[in-house]
């Protein structure tokens, strides 16, 4: 017979486990001087686990997403703490971020029954406009959203982008995401990779490291 000592982890300490973890995400994205979190270390699956958890947490909200799936879901799915989430899996590019964000603001005005003169639905026009360059794109998301709402973009194996010294290959990408990390207001990013990723952020704004399944 085994004694105590002698066996692994319940399930139950396993599930302690995870919900310390999403909490200590959840709390980091909350800081106001923060630009988001990176999730770091463990395995590609932990990874993704983790970040499915952080974003299923907490109040009703809309995600949209670049996954074969659709591009942005129903009010069904949950973001954390409320946040309207830009879900992506790599790879991806620049204009994508903003289609997708874009269609996470329709969908977002549409569960919360806003009309359609509301900003979201009005500002998701030029988002996808791809005749001007991704930088007027966003910074018509940066004067007119992210000051008041929050917007979690939340990069599913980001590694599919990275170049094997952890930067994104695609400098648009790389510069869209260094622009929603440096922001001011309230936009996050959720970037999940093997490594840190390389972003030259704002040090008042810095990207939190998380190291996924660490004691």
């Amino acid at each position: 017979m085994h004694r105590p000592s002698d066996v692994g982890p319940t399930v139950t300490e396993h599930r302690i486990a995870a919900d310390e973890e999403v909490r200590a995400v959840l709390r980091s994205l909350a800081e106001p001087a923060t630009g988001g979190v990176q999730l770091h270390g463990g395995s590609r699956a932990a990874r993704a686990e983790l970040l499915a958890a952080v974003v299923g947490t907490n109040t009703p909200a809309v995600v949209g997403t670049n996954t074969p799936a659709a591009v942005g879901t129903d009010a069904s799915d949950c973001s954390a703490r409320g946040r309207i989430v830009v879900r992506l899996v790599g790879p991806t590019s620049a204009g994508e971020v903003l289609d997708v964000t874009a269609a996470a603001l329709v969908d977002a005005a549409r569960a919360a029954g806003h009309p359609a003169g509301h900003p979201w639905p009005v500002l998701a026009v030029p988002l996808r406009n791809r005749a001007h360059p991704w930088s007027v794109r966003f910074g018509l998301l940066a004067v007119h959203v992210l000051p008041n709402w929050p917007v979690l973009v939340a990069f599913e194996d980001a590694d599919a982008d990275l170049t094997d010294a952890g930067a994104f290959r695609d400098p648009d990408l790389r510069d869209l995401m260094t622009s929603w990390a440096n922001a001011p207001g309230l936009g996050r990013l959720l970037l999940a990779a093997a490594e840190p990723v390389a972003l030259p952020v704002n040090p008042h704004r810095p990207l939190r490291s998380y190291r996924v399944g660490a004691p």
